[in-house]
């Protein structure tokens, strides 16, 4: 941060983190029943509309937050201090750029072309899902006192267990899901979708081994 950090800083980005976690556990929990019903033939009008607001909840979500990370970006001193906000760092841009555009983008055309692709609802759901879990293990986690035997060991399980579940989502089945739904693109001829998705995907990727 610009000017350094405080214990108001600290206690706002700890509050966003929970925001976060309650966005990404809703938004997630309401992609359950289309994941365990398998396909989207087989799954119920209401699950295919609970997936359908699960998506649309995490684009609102990402417009907010993106526009609030801009306006914290660039916005002057002054201007932030009457809000009761603090500078942003640079970075904190560029890091969600890379995250937002992939569901600002492509999230509405993929629900009205391509929700029949398993590949799509399994990344929406276990991106969600796994991030407002490891959120929350990680608020946690940073609770506890590591000068402690027994929460340091504590500590380094949940680490491991954040490490698993971000390897599996953002990089295992990550790089397999995009790589066939490309592919379907290519298959289907649907060029617009097929640069687009491996921008999206490409600013995403980026993102996940940052």
């Amino acid at each position: 941060f610009p000017d350094g950090t405080s214990d108001a800083i600290v206690l706002d980005l700890w509050s966003a983190v929970n925001a976060h976690v309650v966005i990404h556990f809703v938004c997630g929990g309401l992609m359950i029943p289309v994941i365990r019903a398998g396909t989207w033939a087989a799954a119920t009008p209401f699950a295919r509309n609970a997936f359908i607001l699960g998506t649309l909840c995490d684009v609102g979500f990402d417009l907010y937050h993106g526009c609030r990370v801009a306006t914290a970006t660039f916005a002057s001193r002054d201007f932030l201090g009457r809000l009761g906000w603090e500078k942003n760092p640079a970075a904190m841009m560029v890091l969600t750029i890379l995250h937002h555009t992939l569901s600002v983008s492509m999230v509405v055309p993929m629900n009205h072309s391509y929700v029949e692709l398993d590949d799509y609802r399994f990344i929406c759901f276990s991106l969600l899902f796994a991030a407002a879990v490891c959120f929350s293990l990680n608020s946690y986690k940073m609770t506890l006192d590591v000068t402690v035997r027994a929460d340091f060991m504590v500590f380094k399980v949940i680490t491991v267990v954040q490490l698993a579940i971000i390897f599996y989502t953002r990089i295992w089945n990550w790089f397999q899901a995009v790589y066939r739904i490309c592919i379907s693109f290519n298959a289907a001829g649907d060029f617009a979708f097929y640069r687009g998705g491996l921008v999206c995907a490409g600013f995403m990727t980026v993102f996940n081994l940052a």
